[in-house]
């Protein structure tokens, strides 16, 4: 039986198949481990060509196969084996091929994104193996179209994010238009960045300026009791942040409506205040309980037309009730008027000058020039209230001196008890000391008061300033009156001394012995000397004019020395007031 050839693959039968197995056949498994040169490697090779060679001869024949047969079957066998090994070297052929041309395609690719991206190539080393080179290319190709991926990742993201951002501030594009495969450079990259985050930054200022204009807005018109009326003003309300036109012509339309919704609030808030401003003076007149009061303002606060309203209904509601009742209205009116002028010192001629405040027939327009008067002489007293005080420090003033001057020729003063003379000393000092002062800055405020209102300022129907010279005048006479009248009693008692000689006069006893009775109170320290100390024409006033001392000859009186160029007289003579301490 002839045995046709077997062609020999790649892959080796398994042994469990292979009907003759004979022990050299495990030893594949060792051959690799011989030597690990390529050297070694061939000789194993050689060794395990001849191991196999060997085994099928011992096959053929067992076989019986003649010798020729068995030629042709090693001839079969090495054309097999030429046949697998030039089948591997073309393969490898191949491979180198490939090798090449992908390290030439990636070289190629290096090169065209190193001009793209703007870097440089990087060298090749040309010792190195073409295994090594093309990896290392390889390498750097992939890095690079990372690189360029990133850029143009990055690119589309910024014209994106411009597009959007350009759509909501509704202005031009400004990033120039690239193809979607071009690469841009890293200097354009971060510019198109700064362009970016500008707009970012504008997009959100602008949201957060409309969005607090919008809400401004909405507050206005909530006060104003009104909604939008108009495409704009709902569009703008009603939209939400993201698709709100972000644009200088809404943001401006925006700020026009809060500044009319301002100025309607404005004008609403006067009408309000004005309202309320009217309510309580008819209060007051009607006499309205302050609770009621608190209740309705409560009840009534801002300036919403529906409280505008309210405002208005109760305001008339009170001017019919005032209108019932005129004739109590102008009478309380009238009161008022009547403590002012008191306040002011008015008299009767500067209160006629007010002819309705003595007309008795009530009418409405009566009342509104009472109240206009009314209006009218509270701001008066508001705005000289600084001239008044100073009038009634003033008048304070020479009241006192008044009652100290009264005070001098009353006997009693002389007991001393309590301290009255020092007291009445302290009091004359205080007075002769604040009287020109005051004195003085009253005349400067009246006399500027004067010159800004073209007309004399009056008291009780005088010019006050005329009023005060006035008044010194009057005081100078009376005391001049006073020591006239000294010296013609003094004339008189000389006079009968002359007459009828030096006699005792009736009562003479009584004084000798209350002098006599009063000598040891003397010796009681520094309290008699102290008194006659500030009284120095205590004892001549004592006795009173024409008195004589004990002993039967008269005392001439002394002068009292003044203080000061602006103090009082003393004791004695507390009415003798300088004419310098007028202040003129």
């Amino acid at each position: 039986m002839s045995l046709t050839p077997v062609k020999v693959g790649r892959s080796t039968p398994s042994p469990a198949k292979s009907p003759l197995q004979s022990p050299k056949q495990k030893q594949r498994l060792t051959l690799p481990e011989l030597s690990r040169t390529r050297q070694g490697l061939r000789t194993a090779l050689a060794k395990c060509l001849e191991a196999a060679m060997h085994r099928l001869d011992n096959i053929w024949t067992d076989i019986g196969l003649d010798e020729e047969k068995k030629c042709a079957r090693t001839k079969v066998v090495f054309e097999h084996m030429q046949t697998l090994l030039d089948d591997m070297a073309t393969e490898e052929e191949r491979c180198r091929s490939e090798l090449r041309a992908s390290m030439q395609q990636h070289l190629d690719d290096c090169v065209k994104l190193s001009a793209e991206l703007h870097v440089d190539m990087i060298p090749i080393d040309e010792e190195s193996t073409l295994l090594e080179k093309e990896q290392t290319v390889r390498s750097r190709c992939g890095e690079l179209s990372k690189e360029k991926h990133g850029r143009v990742k990055r690119m589309k993201t910024y014209h994106a994010d411009e597009e959007q951002l350009c759509n909501s501030l509704c202005r031009p594009r400004s990033l120039p238009a690239v193809a979607s495969d071009a690469c841009p450079t890293l200097v354009q990259l971060d510019e198109w960045q700064e362009v970016v985050d500008g707009l970012a930054r504008e997009q959100k200022k602008r949201l957060k300026d409309l969005v607090a204009t919008r809400q401004r807005l909405e507050d206005l018109w909530n006060e104003l009791e009104v909604g939008p009326s108009t495409e704009f003003e709902e569009q703008l309300v009603n939209a939400s942040t993201d698709k709100l036109q972000l644009t200088d012509s809404t943001q401006s339309q925006a700020e026009r409506l809060c500044s009319e919704g301002e100025v309607r609030l404005a004008e609403h808030t006067q009408v309000a205040d004005d309202l309320r401003v009217c309510l309580v003076p008819l209060w007051d007149r009607l006499r309205v309980e302050q609770g009621d009061r608190a209740d309705f303002m409560a009840g009534h606060q801002g300036c919403r037309p529906s409280v505008i309203k309210s405002l208005r209904t109760e305001l008339e509601r009170l001017e019919e009730i005032r209108r019932e009742n005129i004739g109590a209205f102008v009478l309380s009116v009238r009161q008022e008027l009547h403590l002012l002028w008191d306040q002011c010192q008015f008299g009767s001629q500067q209160r006629r000058k007010f002819h309705p405040a003595f007309t008795e027939e009530f009418t409405e327009e009566l009342l509104v020039l009472h109240e206009e008067e009314l209006a009218r002489l509270k701001a008066y007293v508001v705005e000289n209230a600084g001239v008044y005080q100073l009038v009634e420090r003033r008048d304070r003033l020479w009241t006192r001196l008044q009652e100290i001057v009264g005070n001098a020729n009353n006997p009693d003063r002389l007991s001393n008890r309590g301290g009255c003379l020092l007291k009445e000393e302290k009091m004359r000092k205080q007075i002769s000391k604040e009287l020109p002062k005051v004195e003085k800055e009253l005349r400067a405020a009246v006399q500027q008061w004067e010159a800004v209102q073209q007309v004399s300022f009056l008291i009780n129907d005088a010019r006050y300033l005329d009023s005060i010279e006035n008044q010194w005048d009057d005081h100078e006479q009376r005391k001049q009156a006073e020591k006239d009248k000294r010296l013609q009693a003094k004339k008189a008692t000389v006079d009968d001394q002359a007459k009828y000689g030096s006699k005792t006069p009736a009562g003479a006893g009584k004084r000798k012995n209350a002098a006599t009775s009063a000598a040891p109170a003397s010796k009681r320290p520094k309290t008699a000397p102290a008194s006659s100390s500030r009284r120095p024409l205590a004892s001549a006033n004592a006795t009173g004019p024409g008195a004589m001392p004990m002993g039967g000859m008269p005392r001439t009186p002394v002068k009292p020395a003044l203080r000061g160029p602006t103090s009082l007289r003393s004791a004695g003579n507390a009415e003798n007031c300088p004419r310098s301490a007028r202040g003129t």
